[in-house]
């Protein structure tokens, strides 16, 4: 018996040095919640000896705010039979906030029924303070990381996402929760080969080849573009400890500007190539009629042939007068496109009868017409309308439009001009003849200033080349717009359609083809 004592004693003593040497809080309480047995740490903390603890309810030296919940979770412990877990904060002896986590749980004796009430808590106001600064940091992270204006990713050596911010998932169109920490390199992967980011192919495949390339430890910048247009530069960069950040820059805007400042440049080099092929072809063009003026000005002039009276003389003055039409026809077209692309021309606007503008335009190119044997078809009623418009550029649009057609026809062809207004879709004229035509892809060339389809000195048809855009010029100045239908052999046919509220007069709707 004695020994059996002795052994007791001993266990007692042993688990009380236990108990008393480790750093948690350690109580037991009897079943009416009051204190049997306190460890040194709980001495310690709270200021109170074994004795003074021993029979008490523990709640003299607690904090009120935290006594009613120490409470609930005795009667918790002792009504559930399970252990209560609890954070509690609290003013230690010195005035400091501490954090606590205690456990209580039910003692038992050998038959299994609660004898009493155990309890277990540990000092983790460190481990708490560490969290809230961990916390901290990492909302401080984040929110750089949210207002930069690349995205980017940042991956372990386990190639986990350990960080990322808005810009990356608005990048590559992440649905909302579809990318956590945590979340693999595999996974993301996989998402952005499905959206089609990486191209035709198997994905599985895709995959296996990135995640593995990842692996490498090597820097790389490349450039992609996603399904959506956007362009990136994808910048990747290895970490010290085996993981990687990746960097997201949309360069779209920067690439639109580059091709722009490309086509600006090669426009520009094509704009220099036409000016000098004009320059060439005005040179020509020039030339022939200034030497005949002066060749024949100085026959007339010195009477060559006789005197003034001899027939050829009135020929010759003819020819005279003809070139000098046609210089002041070049000079006139140069100066009128010069006036509208430095935006120093006005419209004079005024109501303006279209049916005698166009027969006026008619007379104008029908001697040239008979002489070539082109017929010419006027299709344009006598009452169609009037337009507010600039009578001169008006006519100065007809005239060019009848004259190339005229030009590019050839004997026993066909130049028709015909009109017709809609209310709402505004007024066209139609000029159309049966001439040569132009192959499709040259009707840009036609378009564009000092562009000539033919640019050969030694040509068939002659002019600068500013014809159809000064026209085009003149019909944009009136908000409208200029198209052309053209084919190789079978003519052209070209529409001027201005704007409805240009009518001032509308009968019935008319439309035509």
């Amino acid at each position: 018996m004695a020994r059996t004592e002795a052994a007791l004693r001993e266990s007692e003593e042993r688990l009380r040095a236990i108990i008393d040497n480790t750093p948690s809080l350690i109580y037991l309480k009897d079943i009416e919640s009051r204190v049997l047995v306190i460890n040194k740490a709980y001495q310690d903390y709270y200021g109170v000896s074994q004795e003074d603890a021993f029979g008490s309810e523990g709640f003299e030296w607690q904090s009120r705010e935290n006594v009613k919940k120490l409470r609930e979770n005795d009667l918790k412990v002792l009504a559930g039979g399970r252990p209560v877990e609890n954070v509690i904060e609290q003013t230690d002896t010195s005035g400091n906030r501490i954090v606590m986590r205690s456990t209580k749980f039910p003692v038992r004796d050998a038959t299994g029924s609660i004898v009493g009430i155990g309890g277990i808590a540990s000092n983790i106001t460190a481990q708490r303070q560490a969290e809230e600064a961990a916390a901290r940091q990492s909302a401080i992270l984040q929110t750089t990381l949210d207002h930069m204006l690349e995205g980017i990713s940042v991956f372990d050596a386990d190639q986990r996402l350990v960080a990322f911010n808005k810009v990356f998932l608005d990048l590559y169109g992440f649905p909302e929760g579809s990318i956590n920490i945590g979340t693999s390199f595999a996974d993301v992967v996989r998402h952005l080969a499905t959206l089609g980011h990486y191209g035709e192919g198997d994905i599985d495949e895709i995959v296996r080849l990135r995640v593995e390339k990842a692996r490498d430890g090597v820097g790389r910048q490349y450039e992609r573009t996603g399904r959506n247009g956007r362009i990136l530069r994808v910048m990747r960069k290895p970490l010290p400890d085996g993981g990687f950040v990746i960097t997201y820059t949309d360069i779209t805007p920067q690439k639109k500007a580059e091709r722009a400042l490309l086509e600006t440049a090669a426009r520009a080099d094509a704009a220099n190539v036409a000016k000098s092929a004009f320059l060439a072809n005005m040179s020509h063009e020039l030339r022939t009629p200034l030497n005949a003026i002066i060749g024949l000005s100085y026959i007339v002039s010195s009477e060559m042939l006789g005197p003034l009276g001899v027939p050829q003389y009135k020929e010759y003055a003819k020819d005279i007068h003809g070139s000098g039409e046609h210089l002041l026809s070049i000079i006139n077209d140069i100066l009128d496109l010069s006036k509208i692309e430095a935006e120093k021309d006005e419209l004079v606007e005024e109501p303006v009868d279209v049916a005698a503008t166009a027969e006026a335009s008619l007379t104008m190119v029908r001697r040239d017409a008979e002489e070539k044997g082109v017929a010419l078809e006027n299709l344009i009623p006598a009452d169609i309308c009037r337009l507010t418009a600039d009578q001169r550029k008006l006519r100065q649009i007809l005239i060019n439009l009848l004259s190339n057609a005229v030009k590019f026809t050839g004997t026993g062809g066909r130049v028709t001009i015909a009109a017709w207004i809609h209310s709402e879709q505004g007024f066209t004229l139609k000029i159309s003849d049966t001439g040569i035509g132009m192959a499709t892809e040259d009707i840009p060339v036609a378009m564009s200033k000092f562009g000539q389809v033919d640019d050969n000195l030694d040509r068939k048809y002659e002019g600068t080349g500013l014809g159809l855009p000064l026209t085009k010029s003149l019909v944009e100045m009136h908000g409208g717009t200029l198209d052309i239908d053209s084919e190789v052999g079978k003519g052209t046919a070209v529409r001027v359609r201005l704007p409805a509220w240009r009518i001032v007069a509308v009968g019935p709707d008319r439309e035509s083809a």
